[in-house]
C-alpha cells in the first residue's frame, strides 16, 4: 500500500496534507526541484533550515553532475 499517491514527489503530497515533518524528511527525493522549488506551496517550509539544507545539497549534486558532463566532453575531444 502506498502512503502517498505521487511516487515522484511525495514531499508535495505530505506538504499539501499539512505534514511538514514528513515533507522535510522526504527531501532526499529532490526530483523536479529545479522548478518545484519555486512553487508557492513550498513557502510553508522555505524558512526551515532542513529545507534550505536540502536545496544546498540539491545544488551540490547538480554541480557534481555538471562537472562529470564537462569531464566527459573533454575526454571525447
Amino acid at each position: 500500500m502506498t502512503e502517498h499517491p505521487d511516487v515522484e514527489a511525495p514531499e508535495l503530497c505530505y506538504l499539501a496534507a499539512g505534514e511538514k515533518e514528513k515533507t522535510l524528511l522526504a527531501h532526499n527525493y529532490l526530483y523536479g526541484w529545479e522548478t518545484g522549488a519555486q512553487w508557492p506551496l513550498l513557502d510553508l517550509i522555505r524558512d526551515e533550515p532542513r529545507f534550505q539544507a536540502a536545496m544546498v545539497e540539491r545544488n551540490r549534486k547538480i554541480a557534481v553532475q555538471c562537472q562529470t558532463i564537462e569531464l566527459g566532453k573533454s575526454l571525447d575531444r
